[in-house]
């Protein structure tokens, strides 16, 4: 469980508390933060809680994401970390920090009638590890020529033209970045930073992957595969 806090001049104006692991932020109001500002994009950033602790991407906004007064594409955040994103700043808080220090203590002296404590960021943590476990990859569909099989792993994996995305996909019709894969806890999320990409033929902002899903971007299509 997290806490984002977003402030203006120095300010807080709204609190938003999480469980899941994925928030988005932007202006549209599918958003999880809703930002109404004009400096903000319709789809701007997003923190993902991964067992490496929390991610800030930024989804190829306008007028960027800011950490440190530098604009960043990915940033781990600690807890009690800034970002500024347009005219507001936000504040990160990891509220299972305040539940870990207060988890009931395990005493040695009585080893046959320990009780095993675990906070939900362990718990997160095995979850992930079972989800690395599984096999993830990608099947190039079309076009025929240069088909691969690529493996997801990572906790981001951009599609796109870029020469440096990890899913290159070329085409003048096709973006540097048209969206991204997330890792989360039972797979993969893809979030679309384009509207070039189709998932089973539908266009949509942000949707977790099931087996056998298949993604269209440009000419190119792929086969989402868990194994």
């Amino acid at each position: 469980m997290f806490r984002v806090t977003m402030h203006f001049a120095g300010k807080p104006v709204r609190a938003f508390t999480f469980e899941k692991s994925l928030v988005t932020i932007g202006r549209d109001s599918t958003c999880d933060i809703v930002v109404d500002n004009i400096g903000t994009s319709r789809r701007h950033a997003m923190i993902e809680h991964t067992q490496d602790g929390y991610v800030l991407a930024d989804l190829r906004s306008n007028n960027g994401t800011f950490v440190h007064g530098e604009r960043v594409l990915h940033h781990r955040l600690d807890n009690a970390d800034e970002f500024l994103i347009g005219k507001y700043a936000f504040r990160l808080e990891d509220l299972g920090v305040a539940a870990a220090q207060s988890t009931e203590p395990v005493f040695p002296d009585a080893p046959d009638e320990q009780t095993v404590h675990l906070d939900r960021r362990e718990l997160d943590k095995l979850r992930a590890r079972s989800v690395r476990k599984t096999r993830v990859e990608l099947v190039q569909m079309a076009p025929t020529k240069g088909r691969r099989t690529i493996a997801l792993g990572d906790t981001y994996h951009v599609l796109g033209r870029d020469p440096h995305a990890a899913i290159r996909v070329r085409g003048l019709l096709v973006p540097r970045h048209a969206a991204v894969f997330v890792r989360t806890e039972t797979g993969y999320d893809l979030v679309a930073t384009s509207r070039t990409v189709r998932v089973n033929g539908r266009r949509l902002p942000a949707t977790p992957l099931a087996d056998g899903d298949l993604i269209q971007c440009g000419r190119a299509r792929f086969r989402y595969c868990r194994a």
